[in-house]
């Protein structure tokens, strides 16, 4: 019942069992289809009137929740052929709550999964579900189609947004691009500040050199570590 309420709400309707006599009456209410989780047709008609307006604090926390029951029930053995059927409607829903956004819910394919966000936040809507909930519901994510990775343009375009701010990037930026060396997109950063030294900010990469040089304040010398990239 407590599940029922939280992903229902109040307006849903609760059998009510006598304590003297639990057992029978409630193997009998089973047995007449009296159901003791949500329904999918209740949770999709749950969702339908929350998305009706633009999130709240109050139907904002309730949409992440069902988020996070959609995710334990895809955990099971065989879920998405069991529920497959009855929530791809979600697929097609602007339902979802984005990082930084209280104006609009999000189709699926309209967010990404928060798993490489360090890669390029700047370029993207996040989904606005806790990390935990998010790693437990990856069978969840990829059924409703929601974006995990980034292309290599988004993460070129990332390091070169944090670039014209000096707002540092993270190291992880640097070794994802050079695992994607082969692509055209990241010749765009040829000729562009875009590596991060320390205490001097993005430099070129025309403007350093592995060893020593003899140019004094005008060119920069890379430290061993970014020998990994």
């Amino acid at each position: 019942e407590a599940i029922v309420s939280t992903i229902l709400g109040d307006a849903a309707h609760r059998a009510v069992i006598p304590r003297n006599n639990f057992e029978p009456v409630a193997s009998v209410l089973k047995w007449l289809g009296v159901a003791d989780v949500p329904r999918p047709k209740d949770i999709l008609a749950r969702i339908q009137g929350l998305i009706t307006a633009k999130p709240t604090e109050t139907s904002r926390p309730i949409v992440q929740t069902i988020f996070g029951y959609l995710g334990t029930l895809w955990r099971e053995d065989g879920a998405e052929s069991h529920y497959g059927s009855q929530f791809r409607e979600l697929r097609l829903m602007a339902w979802l709550p984005a990082h930084g956004d209280t104006e609009k819910w999000y189709h699926p394919q309209e967010v990404y999964a928060i798993y490489s966000s360090s890669l390029f936040d700047t370029q993207a809507q996040f989904l606005d579900i806790s990390q935990p909930i998010q790693g437990q519901s990856r069978n969840l994510i990829e059924f409703l189609q929601i974006p995990i990775e980034p292309t290599t343009v988004q993460v070129v375009n990332h390091l070169l947004a944090c670039a014209q701010t000096q707002r540092e990037v993270n190291r992880l930026v640097y070794i994802w691009l050079n695992q994607k060396a082969p692509d055209k997109a990241i010749l765009r950063l040829k000729n562009t500040p875009c590596l991060l030294l320390p205490e001097v900010g993005y430099v070129r990469p025309d403007q350093v050199y592995w060893g020593a040089h003899p140019f004094g304040a005008y060119r920069f010398q890379l430290s061993s570590e970014y020998r990994v990239y």
